[in-house]
């Protein structure tokens, strides 16, 4: 399998060859933060002999106009949220699991940084997650059923705890995928809950359902018209079905995609499915940039950081894509606008310093490889040193 780290940069302008070459080659190859050690990983293998550890399931209800895949795709995201409940209950056995989760920094909005949600994330990559279909029971309206288990060798789940802790981009980026599938999920039950009401008080399969909640309508549709549900059941399925396989094709991403070149078409139909996804645009716009394909890498970065919610991880990929393109002083505010919001990233720091560099910003470069070093990532700073440069006392 090739590396996907970055390839050197080409020599530009004679101001920045040598040892300016060098240390924005050194930076670029790492910026995505192991991208190379990820290339050469492989996929988690599956367990052997595994044993159901935890069970959930989930029926939701459909009619009216309101498809049976529809309900399925939040039944089965539902079942999928609540098997993760409980995997995340099994791991607070673990020391390790628990002082993984406890040290990390807190990614996304509201309570997705909390612990119990880091636990969860965990637990998604721990636990290998089984869909089964159910028969559907004679309630009315009828109702789809998903029955999610866990499945897992206990000789194995060490070891899975330990590469998932080492691997903390995929842990965010987990913890903000389940974030959005929790708040998509609840959307879905909770219209699929007034849908089956209004089907009950309405006597009359044939008839549309008439929402019972002001905002479901401007004004209630005469009776025949579309349901005012099936339309938004429809899109929200879509949201869940998107995240569910961006989920999953996260067991392929260690600090980043190790084959972007099956991610990059998985990435395009997602983000076609749920345009408004932020997670899945940067995705596709990260596994463009390990491909050398930088020109519509950034146009796809660009898409997901003009999207409400975008990680900062978009702004710091978008600064990759600019550095990329040569374009410096765009890369230093990207990284900027990214650290601001997480300057914990020891990667962002020394991206910064590489952009200055190749700005020819020496006397602002020097603090970001300092503070790059004291997060722990000294390559940056040891490199510049080599060529005379940063040799100021650091403190550190």
């Amino acid at each position: 399998m090739r590396q996907a780290a970055f390839p050197p940069v080409p020599a530009g302008p004679a101001r920045r060859r040598g040892a300016n070459a060098a240390v924005v080659a050194l930076c670029l190859a790492a910026l995505l933060h192991g991208a190379a050690l990820a290339a050469r990983a492989t996929s988690p293998a599956a367990p052997a002999a595994p044993s159901v550890l935890a069970e959930a399931g989930s029926a939701q209800p459909y009619g009216g106009g309101v498809s049976a895949a529809a309900a399925y795709s939040v039944a089965r995201a539902l079942a999928r949220l609540a098997v993760l409940e409980k995997g995340a209950a099994l791991l607070e056995n673990d020391l390790a699991a628990r002082m993984g989760t406890a040290e990390a920094p807190t990614a996304g909005a509201g309570n997705a940084g909390a612990p119990d949600a880091r636990m969860r994330a965990l637990a998604s990559v721990v636990f290998p997650v089984s869909l089964n279909d159910a028969p559907e029971d004679a309630s009315s309206p009828p109702r789809q059923n998903v029955t999610a288990r866990i499945l897992a060798s206990p000789r194995d789940a060490a070891q899975a705890i330990r590469r998932a802790l080492q691997e903390p981009d995929n842990l965010e980026l987990r913890l903000d995928a389940l974030r959005r599938l929790d708040a998509a999920a609840a959307e879905g039950r909770d219209l699929l809950a007034r849908n089956a009401a209004n089907l009950a008080a309405r006597p009359g399969a044939d008839a549309a359902p008439r929402p019972t909640d002001p905002a479901d309508s401007v004004a209630p549709p005469a009776a025949g018209t579309e349901n005012p549900f099936a339309g938004r059941a429809e899109t929200l399925a879509k949201r869940l079905d998107a995240l569910e396989a961006y989920l999953e094709a996260l067991r392929d991403f260690g600090h980043t995609w190790r084959v972007p070149e099956e991610a990059v078409p998985l990435l395009e139909r997602l983000s076609a499915l749920d345009p408004q996804n932020p997670l899945l645009w940067m995705g596709l716009g990260e596994a463009l940039l390990l491909m050398e394909r930088p020109y519509e890498a950034l146009d796809a970065i660009r898409a997901a950081a003009r999207l409400p919610e975008a990680p900062p991880r978009a702004l710091y990929l978008r600064g990759v894509a600019h550095l990329r393109l040569h374009l410096p002083a765009n890369a230093v505010k990207d990284f900027s606008e990214a650290l601001a919001r997480r300057p914990d990233k020891a990667a962002w720091w020394r991206a910064r310093g590489a952009a200055r560099l190749l700005a020819g910003e020496h006397d602002a470069m020097c603090p970001d490889f300092y503070q790059a070093c004291a997060l722990g990532d000294c390559e940056g700073l040891a490199e510049v040193r080599k060529r005379g440069l940063c040799l100021e006392s650091d403190g550190n």
